[in-house]
């Protein structure tokens, strides 16, 4: 039987000062909630801060100070429940530092693994990929002292489609993300039978849910600190929200030891502060962090299948064909040219698949945007996980209905030679 541990009392002084600090820092942290919020453009709305904000984010500002990571001159504000965005709460120049963020500071898959309980796991399992790797330490160090005011601050819950109900999941039927669903549960359980053999009791398998997709949704691939991690979670840096083209760039600093945020254009005090995901489709981006982008059709991923027939000459049964809806399409093209060359045999048999493909969905890209039109509109009862699934679907058609229209021109080019 493993003894529980206890917390020792603390001599009441120190838990006067404690309390006493977190106190100026709530205050400090609802001055600069305020100023924020006069200053953010009226089309986006904030909301009062809960006291239960206040008081996790002034405990992480606390613990952010007390690390040594350097934000001066932004803060995190909340506009909607659970949804953070940090602001400049002065005006930032070209090369300025926004942020620098020690890498004792971060947490990563190499560091991860001298926790005891990782390093038998992967005594186990050696082969173990970064994700759970990374969730694992989340989990073990969730009450850890140096580590729980950033851990508490990360977002309770997720909205992708694995906390979906059936009525939900409706609205992607048809899709590839319906389709990888499945597959993205199994993976997920057949980890956790792994992993709760290791873990405390208290560590339930929703807890690993949440873990991971902590580390999916917030991830940086960037080598920090020997660089001998492949991933890295990024307190701060990880609460400012996506933008397509953000004004500053998140690199590691050898010379400082930290990662750092450094602006590339001039931001303004009163600014959001946006970093870049790269460019992800909104498959990915609601598969792995439970929200879609609008706008974002340039972005948008697609596939279809090939099977084997006679005169192929690739490996297996079934090939698939990944698209990308951007300036990459003619190399996503010519990847599934079946090891055959672009000629227009196999062009047309592409897009015959194509084609098949877009009839097989349940709606068109005509009533998704009449859809999200209505979404728009004020009064709407349209819930943000049905908007996010229709995005979804859309994209995927999107996607597709790009691909046709450039083997069209290949094709017709083909012809006329």
């Amino acid at each position: 039987m493993t003894k529980k541990k206890t917390k020792q009392k603390q001599p009441q002084q120190w838990s006067t000062l404690a309390a006493i600090v977190v106190g100026v820092i709530a205050a400090a942290v609802a001055v600069f909630y305020w100023q924020a919020a006069a200053t953010t453009p009226t089309a986006t709305k904030v909301n009062e801060p809960t006291v239960d904000y206040i008081s996790r984010t002034a405990m992480f500002v606390d613990w952010m100070k007390r690390r040594g990571l350097r934000h001066d001159g932004t803060v995190i504000v909340e506009p909607q429940p659970g949804n953070r965005d940090v602001f400049a709460t002065k005006d930032f120049k070209v090369d300025d530092l926004v942020m620098v963020v020690p890498h004792q500071v971060t947490i990563h898959d190499s560091m991860a693994k001298s926790d005891p309980i990782i390093a038998k796991y992967l005594s186990k399992y050696p082969k173990t990929e970064w994700v759970p790797i990374i969730g694992a330490f989340v989990l073990l160090h969730r009450e850890d002292p140096l580590w729980e005011p950033y851990i508490s601050f990360l977002p309770s819950k997720y909205n992708t489609p694995l906390y979906w109900n059936d009525e939900e999941l409706k609205v992607i039927d048809g899709t590839d993300l319906s389709v990888d669903l499945v597959g993205q549960r199994e993976e997920i359980q057949n980890e956790w039978n792994q992993w709760k053999e290791f873990l405390p009791t208290p560590i339930s398998y929703d807890d690993f849910l949440w873990a991971w997709h902590i580390v999916m949704s917030r991830v940086w691939v960037l080598p920090v600190g020997e660089l001998t991690n492949k991933a890295v979670l990024i307190p701060m840096v990880d609460v400012a929200n996506h933008y397509g083209k953000p004004k500053v760039k998140i690199e590691y600093s050898k010379e400082l030891g930290a990662v750092t945020m450094t602006a590339t254009k001039p931001i303004k005090s009163g600014e959001q502060v946006d970093v870049t995901y790269g460019e992800d489709s909104s498959y990915k981006s609601l598969k792995y962090m439970g929200f879609t982008i609008p706008g974002n059709d340039r972005n948008e991923d697609c596939r279809v299948q090939l099977i084997r027939g006679p005169s192929d000459n690739f490996p297996r049964p079934k090939k698939w064909c990944l698209f990308h809806a951007n300036n990459k399409l003619d190399k996503t093209i010519q990847s599934c040219h079946i090891g055959k060359s672009m000629e227009k045999e196999t062009l047309t048999r592409v897009r015959d698949l194509v084609i098949q493909k877009l009839r097989s969905y349940p709606t068109s890209i005509k009533t998704d945007n009449e859809l999200l039109r209505q979404a728009l509109e004020s009064g709407s009862n349209f819930s943000e996980n049905f908007v996010n699934g229709v995005r979804e679907r859309r994209g995927e058609k999107v996607c597709l209905l790009a691909v046709r229209k450039r083997l069209d021109t290949l094709i017709k080019r083909k012809t006329v030679k």
